[in-house]
Formats: structure tokens, sequence, C-alpha cells
């Protein structure tokens, strides 16, 4: 994954790492940042199928708790 900013740019403190995720059925999912409109599927809460998909990365500061969400671009 690309590097990103360890400073917060609220009070500058370290970043740790982590990830956001939603639970659902008995399990959990990671967070992804899907291109395009939200469109609604019936059955499954939202079309997906044939966008861009990444991984949202997420940063919390250890000093103030503010929290970053970063979608990297491939490459």
């Amino acid at each position: 994954m690309p590097a990103v900013d360890s400073a917060c740019k609220q009070c500058g403190g370290a970043m740790d790492e982590g990830f956001a995720a939603v639970s659902h059925n008995g399990g959990t999912t990671p967070l992804l940042w899907v291109a395009g409109e939200l469109e609604r599927d019936w059955f499954r809460g939202a079309k997906v199928d044939g966008r861009e998909r990444t991984p949202i990365r997420v940063l919390r500061c250890a000093q103030c708790g503010h929290v970053a969400m970063i979608a990297p671009r491939p490459g």
C-alpha cells in the first residue's frame, strides 16, 4: 500500500493504522470505497458489480483520537 502522512492533521501526533468494518450475518467485512453513485439493489443493498473497489485505510491519532480514512489509488 502507498505510504500515508503519519502525522495527525489536528494535533501533530502519531497516527496508528487500523481498519473500519461492518458486522452482518455473524461476519465482519472491511469497508470499501466504490466508484460512482449509489445504486440500490433490492436483495444485497447496493450494486457494486463491475465497479472499481478500493479497501479503505483508517488512521487514528494516538494522542487526540482524530480518525482519517484513505482510499489509496492503485499503483
